[in-house]
């Protein structure tokens, strides 16, 4: 009789490390993102990194962003999801906008990443809560123009597609140009200003080998700078030469083990 319930009790240790083992492999393939402007650096580990006892808890109970309690479920008469911004800012007041890219699963508030842990939302949630879904995020570095002033405003999100497909999985796609074509158009919006924002092209990045670059001096340099990124993408819908550009990142895996897609989307 011992040996029947000693033999059961090591079949559950045993269960309960293969699953362990399996969300952490699970966890680590959802790469740590701390992508900037057109290019994306490797990120070092956050700081609030999640204790063994909270890891299985956030690896298999992840939320998604758009509450109901917040809006982003109806939309309202120009198409746009009817957000509660009072909601959301007395939730986080790093909340500044929101994004949706229609016939997808992205739809959902942008935080403002702190300048003093710029990763910081690549393992906290909108309510600042440690999860492995993240947020999605503006780069640190865009925080004098915000969403929609930068000459660059850099948003990042995870790629989910080992889980839920949530957050910016679906931005994968967009080096398909079917898929570009079909989705062309991402909805922008702020508490004060809603732009339908066109998609100008996408590229896919190794990202060990690209820089940052959020800043510039003026508009040669801007114009520099995109003539480069457009000239190696995967997909161009539009060639000409916007004032600012907001850039969406997040990891994809069909090239490289760090990589990168990156869309492009006119103000």
């Amino acid at each position: 009789m011992r040996n029947s319930r000693q033999k059961r009790a090591m079949a559950a240790f045993s269960a309960a490390v293969v699953l362990a083992v399996a969300a952490l492999a699970l966890a680590g393939a959802v790469c740590g993102m701390r992508q900037r402007a057109a290019a994306c650096d490797p990120a070092p580990a956050a700081k609030d990194a999640l204790s063994p006892a909270a890891f299985l808890p956030a690896a298999f109970g992840l939320c998604g962003a758009e509450a109901e309690a917040g809006g982003g479920v109806q939309a309202d008469a120009d198409g746009f999801p009817v957000v509660d911004w009072g909601y959301w800012q007395g939730v986080n007041p790093s909340v500044v906008g929101w994004i949706t890219v229609p016939g997808t699963s992205v739809n959902g508030p942008i935080a403002l990443a702190p300048a003093s842990d710029p990763g910081y939302y690549l393992a906290h949630d909108v309510y600042g809560e440690p999860n492995l879904y993240g947020c999605l995020y503006l780069d640190a570095s865009c925080a004098a123009g915000g969403l929609l002033g930068s000459r660059n405003a850099v948003v990042l999100g995870h790629n989910m597609s080992l889980m839920d497909g949530g957050m910016f999985t679906a931005l994968a796609r967009y080096a398909d140009a079917s898929f570009a074509a079909s989705h062309a158009e991402v909805l922008v919006q702020t508490p004060d200003e809603k732009r339908v924002c066109p998609v100008l092209f996408a590229s896919v990045v190794d990202a060990s080998k690209e820089t940052a670059r959020t800043q510039f001096e003026g508009d040669a340099d801007f114009a520099a700078w995109y003539g480069g990124q457009m000239a190696r993408a995967s997909t161009v819908l539009r060639r000409e030469t916007p004032e600012s550009v907001v850039t969406l990142c997040t990891c994809s895996y069909s090239r490289w083990s760090n990589e990168r897609t990156l869309v492009f989307v006119g103000k």
